[in-house]
């Protein structure tokens, strides 16, 4: 089990431990608590999932991509891949099963 905690402003104690049996989110969220890395620059699982289907849906429609526009895509999605592997196992896409509904 490992834990990381959040000091307080006084810095006279800790408070807020977040404990997990997962050494990476450990790390991760240390470096978060810390300061070392801004959270508001880091991509929630659902924001990443939504670039993943952007970037992907643009990349399977989009007719005037150069070959940059395209790689540049493509590594885009790789990376978030490597950051969230779930994106890599079960890929999101805007299809969700059902046939398009026309509103008129």
């Amino acid at each position: 089990m490992f834990c990381s905690w959040r000091q307080s402003d006084g810095g006279k104690y800790l408070a807020h431990g977040d404990y997990s049996p997962d050494y990476l989110f450990s790390k991760e969220n240390y470096a978060v608590r810390a300061g070392l890395i801004v959270k508001d620059k880091i991509f929630t699982q659902a924001e990443a999932e939504e670039l993943f289907k952007c970037a992907a849906f643009a990349r399977d429609n989009c007719d005037s991509l150069t070959y940059e526009q395209d790689r540049g895509l493509m590594e885009l999605m790789e990376k978030l891949q490597d950051a969230y592997p779930s994106l890599k196992e079960n890929p999101p896409t805007f299809d969700d099963g059902e046939a398009p509904i026309l509103n008129m």
